[in-house]
């Protein structure tokens, strides 16, 4: 491949029917691209590779036309493609990904911000700085040990569910 992207076998502007390697960068991944006297054929399906690119593309919040267009791809192709099932979950799956990441993020920072709040409740400059920081990491700590009895009343349940559920079946497995 040249420098240009074109075919090496022939002249820059020269006819060529020659399939070239496009890489590009971004939510653009490699994919084999016909060229045919400088214009481009659309593709008829999309390889795993675009179809999670989309997905994550989707996921940040691009949209699947500005995604066709950037990576040369029929809309109407990615349109039926963003339709189906298996693409909302590769989408949902980015998703959790994403919010896992910014989870554990969060939790490193409250870490250092609930260390800093004690550090000023036991130190702070007068009784009315360190009284407002106590007060702070108190009102915080309620929160989440309310959110965390919640979540755990949550699963409690979640599991009689499950234990009534399999009780009602019948040996052959049906309700």
């Amino acid at each position: 491949m040249t420098a240009e992207g074109g075919c090496p076998r022939f002249a820059a502007g020269a006819a060529c029917s020659h399939p070239t390697a496009v890489f590009t960068s971004s939510f653009r991944f490699p994919f084999l691209h016909i060229s045919h006297n400088g214009t481009s054929p659309v593709i008829d399906q999309l390889s795993d590779i675009q179809k999670d690119s989309l997905a994550q593309a989707v996921n940040y919040g691009q949209s699947a036309s500005s995604w066709a267009q950037l990576n040369e791809v029929d809309f109407g192709l990615v349109r039926e493609w963003c339709a189906l099932p298996e693409f909302l979950e590769m989408v949902a799956g980015h998703r959790r990904e994403t919010v896992k990441r910014v989870v554990g993020r969060l939790l490193h920072g409250s870490e250092r911000v609930i260390d800093r709040m004690i550090e000023i409740a036991e130190k702070g400059e007068n009784d009315s700085v360190r009284l407002s920081a106590a007060r702070a990491v108190f009102a915080t700590w309620l929160k989440v040990s309310q959110h965390f009895e919640f979540t755990e009343q949550v699963a409690r349940l979640q599991e009689r569910i499950k234990a009534l559920q399999s009780s009602k079946r019948s040996p052959t497995g049906k309700y």
